[in-house]
């Protein structure tokens, strides 16, 4: 994803209204980065926990809490932030909002939009129970982090006051719009390219 702010989140996965520069750390993907890997940095870096945890979650998939007895140090983690989309000049023209490779089978996803943000959501709460394996495909269950989603958008939580415009500046840049009758047009454009990786 080629972005380099995201808006960071508090411990309920609302916005904090901030926008932060991504600088190389956990939450960076610029560059490019094994999912597996960055969901592992993710949990030790956010969640405060250790290698021997993480490596672990990642590779049983059981950090997701099904029941309510499960302590808090058992809570699902991952990517569920918004991240900040560079705008093209020309409102016509569309910008990559990410890229995902899987090396397995050879096949590239690219989304390109035209939306001020991109929501990276890493599957944090599948349980191998919803959807049941019934309604799934060939009767499969999917576990946490099986799925990963770029879902473009205006910024979560943005619909804004105009005191809350002035007090967030960087954050309203990305604000919803908000659709009145005879008002202004809204366009919101994306587009998933399917191809091979060579």
């Amino acid at each position: 994803m080629p972005s380099e702010y995201f808006t960071p989140t508090d411990e309920e996965s609302i916005p904090t209204r901030e926008v932060l520069a991504t600088n190389g750390g956990v939450m960076d993907f610029q560059k490019g980065r094994i999912m597996s890997e960055a969901i592992a940095a993710f949990g030790m870096s956010q969640a405060g926990l250790t290698k021997e945890d993480v490596t672990r979650d990642v590779t049983e998939r059981t950090r997701c809490k099904t029941d309510v007895a499960v302590s808090q140090s058992k809570q699902p983690y991952g990517f569920d932030h918004n991240y900040v989309m560079k705008q093209n000049p020309d409102p016509t023209k569309l910008n990559v909002a990410g890229r995902i490779d899987h090396p397995a089978s050879k096949r590239r996803m690219t989304v390109y939009t035209n939306a001020p943000g991109v929501q990276l959501y890493t599957s944090n709460y599948l349980n191998a129970t919803r959807p049941s394996p019934e309604e799934a495909k060939d009767g499969a269950t999917y576990r946490q982090w099986q799925g990963l989603c770029l879902e473009t958008q205006h910024y979560p939580d943005s619909i804004l006051s105009h005191k809350e415009k002035e007090e967030c500046e960087e954050f309203a840049k990305g604000g919803c719009f908000i659709l009145r009758p005879g008002g202004e047009e809204y366009l919101h454009r994306v587009e998933y390219h399917f191809d091979t990786m060579l």
